[in-house]
């Protein structure tokens, strides 16, 4: 059983929905969802071409972290009154955290989601440069490498290491949290 699911669990909804709400955007038909568990959870969809199937993997990275801000910002935005605070506005300051905080904690891709954009990313560029009868197309696509390639595969390199380390998600709500708080100067 995974404690974070239990304590965080908004988080993972909120995961699996940044999945769903990008299949939906991307039309990318969705033939399962479980929005919730103590061990997984999951959207099922079809395969979709290289470029969606990044998009659709690194969605709740993205939407997860922009929300967290949001939700800190909300919160940081209650602890101006604290000099004069109620017991109800206590808790929705902590309540605006602690969602903060789950988001935040669910918002890396999962090793299969990592995986799979790393490996949709590589499969398309190597049919790109093995195709037959294409030699000027493959050329372009080899020469645009270092700008397209390069960075989205380091990227995507990077967001698959850091799928497989525990507890990340709580480092990097600290970080957003930081970040949140000296951007809004509490």
């Amino acid at each position: 059983m995974n404690w974070e699911n239990i304590i965080f669990f908004p988080g993972v909804v909120f995961h699996e929905f940044a999945h769903y709400i990008a299949c939906v955007l991307l039309g990318v038909r969705v033939t399962a969802v479980k929005w919730w568990g103590l061990r997984e959870a999951h959207v099922t969809h079809e395969a979709p071409a290289a470029w969606k199937s990044i998009a659709i993997s690194s969605a709740p990275f993205f939407a997860g972290s922009l929300a967290s801000v949001v939700l800190t910002a909300a919160a940081h935005a209650g602890t101006n009154a604290l000099f004069s605070v109620t017991a109800f506005d206590l808790g929705r300051v902590l309540f605006f955290y602690w969602l903060a905080a789950a988001v935040a904690v669910h918002c890396f891709p999962s090793s299969a989601d990592a995986g799979n954009a790393l490996s949709s990313l590589i499969g398309f560029y190597r049919r790109k440069l093995f195709l037959k009868d294409g030699m000027v197309e493959a050329l372009a696509w080899l020469v645009s490498a270092p700008f397209v390639f390069l960075p989205l595969f380091i990227l995507l390199l990077v967001m698959n290491f850091f799928s497989r380390v525990r507890n990340l998600g709580l480092a990097w709500y600290v970080v957003l949290f930081l970040a949140t708080a000296l951007f809004i100067n509490v």
